[in-house]
């Protein structure tokens, strides 16, 4: 041993070697002799041998901590070289090994994460930072180093927070304000991109833009907002919601701020997400309602209301699909909110009249005659052109014996079925007419349509209660009926094939009554000569 150490102090490391090898063979249990040996071994570069001895050090005295630490910096020394050398895996090993006989020094842990780092394990290292931030207190640096790793392997929204992270603990961290600089710069840009190709119509190729920028600063409300737009005209409707209503938040995280630091256009920027969200919501709901999903489509309009609550076609789809559940009440209610929002428009006249329509018709169902007339008389009020509602009411009035309304009513409805008639006959949709030599049939129409008409302005005129009568007046509209008639006549019988005689005949009827019937039962006609003379009728007496 002695002349081992006389060795050493020569710089004669092989001689050194051989005499404590002596030494041991002759004294195997004296753990001075291996400490000695392995530090000759240390200066010969042979970390393996080194390594060994200081193993049987720390078995012969385990409480001696110096022989642990001796240990793992000999792993240490011998991972440096491996790695200055390119051999990370077998660098890693020692580090390793190093680490675990001394677990709380950082330099050893730091050493492992660049050998991992070279291996391109980017996942290992961000687990090794990770379990750092979790037993040691955090700090910028190790935020700022774990966000790198998150920017290596494209896990940009990661990289973000955790650069946040470090800003919030050290505002003057150079390292993570260069690279959030950079992040922005890179969002921006994909943005711009992802706009010009929404403009090109390359709507896949934007959203993958737009969602790169959302990735890089997942806090830009703007991104959420171009994404919600690109995934609504996708009809990807639950991911558009999703970010409309990210978008909201951030805008009402940023009105939170006090008005220094708050961006001027974030109102305006809250007000457009609002508007995109209403419309997403109403377009997913126009979805649900032509799959036939229409609770689906109540719900999504009721959120759509709730957001904004003075548009009046909201109320008129969700009215649309109570009315497809047959849920009255709840259709003409929000049918007569969107006419308080929206008087003058003629489509929610139309609704109204078919609510009232068809709420008369489950009246007159229900034998509730009075209720039906006045729900008929709702419908004809919004919508005046329809003959079937004129029919409906002229057989509520029939049920409840009022004859005279009821014959108004189905004259009205006469006449506006005869224009629907022409209207919607085969002739006008097709361009071929079932008559295509004559011309009966259209002068039958005219002359008819024509003659209902004076049988309405006669029924006017003897109306029942004291009027007032020019009788130059009627005697004209009885010589204009009689003219019509002969001609009506001439019409049917010669004009027309003798086979559809009988279905018209029937079809109006109404016109073969006597019109000198007809007025004798509600008048009485004196001839006056002279133009300017008037005569005043009691319908009650038949008196002039």
């Amino acid at each position: 041993y002695q002349a081992g150490k006389e060795a050493v102090t020569q710089l004669q490391f092989e001689r050194a070697v051989s005499c404590f090898s002596k030494a041991i063979t002759l004294q195997p249990d004296q753990t001075q002799f291996y400490v000695e040996r392995a530090e000759v071994y240390l200066q010969l570069c042979d970390f393996n041998s080194a390594a060994l001895d200081y193993k049987h050090a720390c078995y012969l005295e385990p409480q001696t901590k110096t022989h642990f630490h001796r240990l793992a910096f000999i792993y240490y020394l011998q991972g440096q070289c491996l790695c200055d050398q390119g051999m990370f895996l077998d660098a890693l090993e020692s580090f390793a090994k190093a680490t675990e006989l001394k677990p709380n020094f950082k330099p050893y842990h730091m050493r492992s994460l660049a050998c991992l780092t070279a291996l391109g394990r980017y996942s290992d290292c961000i687990r090794l930072v990770t379990n750092w931030l979790k037993i040691d207190p955090p700090s910028a640096d190790l935020f700022t180093l774990r966000a790198r790793l998150y920017h290596q392997i494209n896990q940009a929204a990661l990289c973000y927070y955790d650069l946040k992270a470090a800003l919030r603990l050290n505002p003057s961290c150079a390292d993570a304000l260069s690279l959030l600089e950079e992040m922005k710069e890179a969002a921006e840009c994909s943005r711009q991109q992802a706009v010009s190709k929404a403009v090109e119509g390359e709507l896949t190729n934007a959203l993958s833009k737009i969602t790169t920028a959302v990735e890089k600063n997942p806090e830009k409300a703007q991104y959420y907002l171009f994404r919600g737009i690109i995934y609504r005209r996708l009809k990807d409707f639950i991911a558009a919601i999703e970010d409309l209503v990210l978008a909201v938040e951030l805008c009402d995280a940023v009105a939170e701020c006090s008005e220094r630091e708050k961006p001027d256009n974030s109102n305006s920027l809250e007000e457009d997400a609002q508007a995109q969200l209403v419309l997403t919501y109403n377009d997913f709901a126009v979805h649900c309602f032509s799959q036939g999903f229409y609770s689906e489509a109540i719900k999504l309009l009721t959120k759509a209301i709730h957001e904004q609550r003075d548009e009046s076609g909201l109320f008129i789809n969700r009215g649309d699909c109570f009315l497809k559940q047959e849920e009255w009440l709840f259709a003409l209610a929000d049918y007569q909110q969107a006419e308080e929002l929206d008087p003058q428009n003629r489509s929610i006249w139309f609704r109204l009249a078919l609510i009232h329509n068809t709420m008369g018709l489950h009246s007159f169902g229900k034998l509730n005659f009075q209720d039906a007339a006045d729900k008929f008389s709702l419908a004809i009020k919004y919508k005046p052109g329809v003959a079937q509602y004129y029919g409906n009411r002229a057989k509520a009035h029939t049920r409840m014996h009022r004859m005279e309304e009821a014959k108004l009513d189905a004259l009205s409805a006469l006449i506006l079925g005869s224009t629907n008639d022409e209207a919607s006959s085969p002739a006008s949709v097709c361009g071929q007419s079932k008559y295509p030599q004559s011309e009966g049939p259209a002068k039958f129409k005219i002359y008819s349509t024509i003659i209902v008409h004076l049988h309405i302005l006669l029924l006017w005129l003897c109306a029942p209660h004291w009027i007032w009568i020019k009788m130059q007046n009627v005697s004209f509209i009885l010589n204009v009926l009689a003219h019509l008639n002969s001609h009506l006549n001439s019409t049917l019988m010669c004009r027309m094939p003798s086979q559809d005689i009988p279905q018209i005949s029937n079809k109006y009827s109404f016109f073969g009554m006597s019109l000198k019937g007809l007025l004798a039962e509600r008048l009485c006609i004196c001839t006056v000569q002279s133009h300017t003379a008037y005569c005043r009728i009691d319908t009650q007496t038949n008196a002039v």
